[in-house]
């Protein structure tokens, strides 16, 4: 997954230790229990994230925040995206 770089109000967001928080589930009618995945101690540069251990060609819903030492974002819209076929 992918994402553009904020920016902090009071300085640039680069000066900021940050965290992002992953929530993720299989988008089917008999999923409704989000999974949760922290990744702390990115630097803001940081933009993109590789999920691992997805099924292949499978349909999933994500949403992401940011957090740092001035507190949490909020989550994104939630995206829809396929996973591709086994390698």
């Amino acid at each position: 997954m992918q994402w553009s770089a904020g920016r902090g109000l009071l300085r640039p967001a680069s000066s900021l230790a940050l965290f992002i928080v992953v929530r993720y589930r299989i988008l089917s009618p008999a999923t409704t229990e989000w999974r949760t995945l922290r990744v702390g101690g990115l630097s803001a540069e940081v933009t993109s994230l590789t999920l691992h251990q997805l099924r292949p060609e499978t349909d999933y819903e994500f949403t992401v925040l940011a957090r740092n030492r001035l507190g949490d974002g909020l989550f994104t819209e939630i995206t829809r995206a396929r996973t591709k076929g086994k390698f």
